[in-house]
Order: structure tokens, then sequence, then C-alpha cells
């Protein structure tokens, strides 16, 4: 009989919710080895709190980052299933339930129209959410798996000529993690996933699937795509540019190369990084109406990449056995094995200087902080990303309450929350992004409504503490981490009111958030005009032109690598 339709949406809502709210076995277990063995002591203070985050996502099934991300499936249909309705159906169950996990789960809504930024307040839309297929020759059973993916930054793809070669790869990779680890342009410690070859878009597709659709440890079973991934695994780690775009001992825990045949004058190559958030699970059903549910998505096999016309196991391998580095078992429970003991703790760090604040703050409450400390904050805080501040500052709507006298910290977040019933409001989750796409709006912001704290993921520009900390009193905080959504969220007490939701949409409306211990956040500029990130930035750059040592330029030199739109230049 065929997998009926109504089940499998059923099955597709706790398949999202899963995905959203408990990170895999072997993420967890990789993020608890890089805070054991981390010698930094920021670094180990972040990765631990990292470690508790995922842990009280699961007690409190909450998503364990307030960014959503790309929610999307990818499905692998056996030859033999039978869906009833057909794929159609299926899609329209698998859209119909990421709308539903949407209001039950309180995902983010992410999706937006590109041109009008109209959000439908359900994260589906055009060719919203993506499903990709896979097909294989025998099996009666579909196999869905939800990942919800950071949709911005840490990708790129570049054309290589064939004399560029792995050392061309390599440099390329570490272009990548030196582009984006930085300021909260990525999430690390991240998972890498490197695409090699096909074609242009054949290779970000594949370097995607190897970042989010392989577990941590896994080896490629072509012997020089494994050796590939454990090299480039050190060089990511030696450029030690990891949590925060800080130093670190562990900026990557994997790295997963795919490859694919390719034209013989070019090698195309992508790159993807699946933040700390790991956000994946798998469901099989079969015709008879069994469910399952994994963490293992088991996309790759032998018979995706195969080689021959006919179906044949590749030269590289005898079976189908999974490589595995860690030698980490197939997990068939994503709740499972769960040890949570007791009060959720950050680690402890005698030289970080901790403060508890009322907010609205005082000008004694900023002006007492250096780079560096660590600040929890409770009473109203408000949400103020690019509606807010483009719609009060830049076409001139008055603020809708006395920022200056109620709730002077701004976060540069959109909620993972849902209006319940009319009116009324439940936040979830709670994470902040890149702070330095609102450098601009930080001036009129703090001098015209009395801001004295603003919360984003990486900070601002150093100019904008020197110009704004001691003139106006205003110290700038960062999310610690990047993917601390859980903790932040659980700060959440409620939602005073939501402003502006018709005229700029559900994730870009101004939120007034009532926090409880909010935190822990970093003082990332303080009122003397200090940079924490500048102050570190020796202590970063040397592992990472290390890393560089022995890396060769690419023979074709673009327009950003060269500065002047009439050079093109190849080396030979």
């Amino acid at each position: 009989m065929p997998v009926n339709i109504n089940r499998l949406e059923e099955a597709a809502v706790e398949l999202n919710r899963r995905a959203a709210v408990a990170t895999p076995l072997d993420a967890r277990r990789a993020h608890k080895a890089a805070a054991d063995r981390e010698t930094n002591k920021l670094a180990k203070y972040v990765l631990n709190s990292i470690v508790d985050n995922s842990e009280l996502a699961v007690v409190e099934e909450r998503p364990m980052c307030g960014d959503t991300g790309v929610p999307r499936y990818y499905v692998k249909a056996g030859n033999d299933v039978q869906i009833e309705g057909g794929f159609a159906a299926l899609e329209h169950a698998l859209r119909r339930a990421l709308a539903t996990a949407t209001h039950e789960v309180k995902l983010r809504s992410n999706r937006v129209h590109p041109l009008t930024r109209r959000n439908p307040g359900n994260n589906v839309g055009v060719f919203a959410p993506n499903i990709d297929y896979r097909f294989e020759p025998e099996g009666d059973w579909i196999d869905i798996t939800a990942v919800h993916k950071g949709g911005l930054f840490g990708s790129d793809y570049r054309m290589l000529f064939p004399g560029d070669g792995i050392p061309g790869i390599k440099r390329f990779v570490v272009d990548t993690i030196a582009s984006f680890h930085r300021r909260g342009m990525a999430c690390p410690p991240a998972i890498v996933g490197v695409g090699i070859g096909g074609t242009k878009d054949q290779s970000f597709s594949l370097s995607k699937e190897a970042a989010c659709l392989r577990l941590v440890g896994d080896r490629h079973p072509d012997p020089v795509v494994a050796q590939l991934e454990d090299e480039l695994l050190e060089l990511c780690n030696s450029t030690q540019m990891g949590v925060m775009g800080l130093k670190s001992d562990t900026p990557v825990i994997d790295v997963h190369c795919e490859i694919a045949y390719a034209h013989t004058g070019g090698t195309p190559v992508g790159v993807s990084e699946l933040c700390t958030a790991v956000r994946r699970c798998t469901m099989r059903l079969y015709n008879d109406g069994r469910l399952e549910f994994r963490e293992d998505p088991l996309w790759f096999n032998d018979y995706m990449r195969r080689e021959g016309i006919e179906w044949e196991l590749p030269s590289w391998t005898q079976s189908s056995a999974r490589r595995n580095r860690m030698g980490a078992p197939e997990l068939d429970s994503v709740f499972g094995g769960w040890a949570v003991g007791g009060e959720l703790s950050v680690a402890d760090n005698d030289d970080v200087r901790e403060f508890h604040l009322q907010v609205p703050l005082t000008d004694a409450d900023v002006r007492q902080l250096r780079t560096g400390d660590v600040v929890f904050l409770s009473g109203p805080i408000f949400t103020a990303r690019d509606g807010v501040l483009g719609y009060m500052l830049g076409e001139g709507h008055p603020a809708p309450l006395d920022i200056r006298a109620t709730c002077n910290v701004a976060t540069t977040s959109s909620p993972a929350g849902v209006e319940v019933s009319p009116g009324y409001f439940e936040v979830a989750s709670l994470q902040a992004t890149a702070g330095f796409r609102y450098a601009r709006w930080m001036e009129p912001l703090c001098r015209d409504y009395g801001v004295r704290a603003v919360i984003s993921k990486g900070g601002m520009p150093e100019e904008i503490y020197k110009q704004l900390g001691d003139t106006l009193g205003v110290v700038f905080l960062t999310t610690l981490g990047y993917g601390l959504g859980a903790i932040y969220g659980h700060a959440v007490k409620g939602v005073k009111a939501v402003y502006w939701k018709e005229q700029l949409g559900i994730s870009e409306a101004m939120w007034i958030l009532e926090c409880d211990e909010l935190g822990p956040l970093m003082v990332e500029g303080d009122t003397l005009g200090n940079s924490f990130f500048a102050e570190h930035a020796a202590e970063v750059d040397a592992p990472l032109m290390a890393a560089y040592e022995g890396l060769p330029m690419p023979i074709l030199s673009r327009l950003g690598e060269e500065q002047d739109p009439r050079s093109e230049l190849t080396r030979g």
C-alpha cells in the first residue's frame, strides 16, 4: 500500500521540530571534545556555552538558535516506494509541514520576497522550501531529511584551473575561512563542505550536501579524497580563527569533500560551512506505514558516487561500509543519549568580569564596562534590524515608545517567535545578526533615542566606538558563540509589544522583549573607544598568515582580488 500522505505530513512537522531543537550526537561529541581541549580561555568559555545551549534546547524543547536559517528538505526515494497522491502531494505535504512547524515550534519566519521583502510568516514561498531529490535502485521507502542551515555567509565559489591543483583548492578553503570567520560572518566551530568538480552549480550543491549530510568523523571512501579531507581539516584549524573570529584551537570540527567528474579545462570548487547550530534530522517512511527517525542522513553512498555506465561498486571500495575516523556508531534516536545534569552554567574563568545590570541602563552602568567583560541584562530591550532602522531613522517615523526612559538597549535580532493569538506573542529562541551591517545607523539611533547599549553579533567597526563611546556613553555588546539561541531565548520571559508588524513583517518588526539575565554578552566596544577584536587582531592574524605560507595565489585574479575593474591578471 502507498505511504499515507497525512501521516507523512504529521511526521514532517515532527522532523522539523527535532532538526530545530536537538543537536545530533556526532556534533555534540565534537563540540564537547573541542571545549575540553581548548587552551584559549575565552574560546573555552564560549565552547562550553555552546554545549550548555544544546542541552538547554532539548530540556526546554526550544530552537537551539534564534535564526531559523533557510529550512530545506533532502528527499531520497527507493525505486519501489509508493506515495499516496504522488510526488506533487509529497511536496504539498512538506510545504504545509514547514508552515505548521514554523508556528508550533516557533521558528523564525525568515523567507521573504527578495525584492519587496514581503514576509508570509511561514518560511514558505516561491521555490521555498528547497526540495532536492535522489533515487535508489531498490527499496520500498522514502527518506526525508530536514536541514535548517544558515542562508547568508560562510559559503563561496571559485573556478580554478587544473594548474592550480590541490594547493589551489587549499588556498581557496583558507580564503573562505579568513573571509567569513571574522565578526559574525559565520558561526564556528563549523563543518566545512567542499564540492570539487562537476558543473559550477553542481560543485556548490555538493559542498552544501557535504557539510550538512555527513556525520562528523566520516571520511570519503576514495583514499585520495579522504587524504585531502584530513589535510584540509588540519590546515583550517591551523588558522586558529575560531569562535567569534578569535583565537581558538578548533575553528572547524570537520571537513567533508565530495567530487564529481569535471570539464577537462577547469576545476569548479564550492565551499559551504554548516555553523555550530547543526540542525538536521532524517525520517524514513515505508509503504507498510512504518516510521523511523535517525540522525545519520545516509545521503551519500556507493550508488550515488558510481563511476561507470552500469551500476557497480566504485573502484576505490569493495563495500558500502562507512569509513569513520572517530568510530562513532550509527544513530537511530535523535533525542537519545542526553546527559543533562544540574543547572545551566558557563565555564569558570577567573579573568572574566561579570556584570548583572538592569535596563534601562544608566550612564554609570555603561562607563564601568571594559572590553572583554561579560554582561547579563534584565529588563526590556528592543529589536532593530534593517526594517526598524530604515523605517525609523531612514524614513523618519517616530519611535512608538520612549526608548530613552524605558528600554535603552537595542539588539540586531529577529526573534524566533510567533503570534499565538491576536496580539499575544511568544519567543522560543533569540540570536543577533552581524552588527557591522548597521554601523551607519548607530549615531542617530544613540543620539536621538538615548540608546546606551547595542547587542549584535561581532560588534561594529572600531571607528564607531571612538565616535560614540565617550560622547554618547554607549557600549557595544556581542553575543557569545554566535549560536546560543536557546540560552538567550530562555532569558526572554515575555513580549511586551510588537510594533510595525503590518508595515515591516513579523521578523523585521520592533519587538519589546522582557528579559531576565539575558547573557552571556561580551563587551566588544567600550566607552573609551576600545575594541576587543582590534585588541586581539595580531593574535588572530598570526596563525592565519602562517597557514597561508606556501599556498600559491590562484592563476586567475578576479575583481575584488584586483582592485582596478580594468585589470584581470593570469599567472603562468
